[in-house]
């Protein structure tokens, strides 16, 4: 079996309502406004390898909204 040269990352992400992810400050993936009305997002993986810029610590932030036409 072959080894990877460089390690591939990406964030798996599956949510019920509004969303948001940022990776140092930079946003990855968003899931806003009438898609997210009555629907369940499936699955969604972004890349982030061209945000790691060198081996360390990163913060990650995910926000949650209702979804689309709802209150709470």
């Amino acid at each position: 079996m072959e080894k990877f040269k460089k390690p591939y990352y990406q964030l798996s992400i599956n949510s019920f309502c509004q969303t948001e992810i940022y990776v140092n400050d930079v946003l990855v993936d968003d899931w806003k406004g009438e898609q997210t009305k009555g629907s369940q997002r499936g699955s969604s993986l972004p890349p982030i390898n061209h945000l790691l810029l060198q081996s360390g610590k990163y913060t990650v932030v995910g926000k949650m909204y209702p979804k689309f036409g709802e209150k709470k």
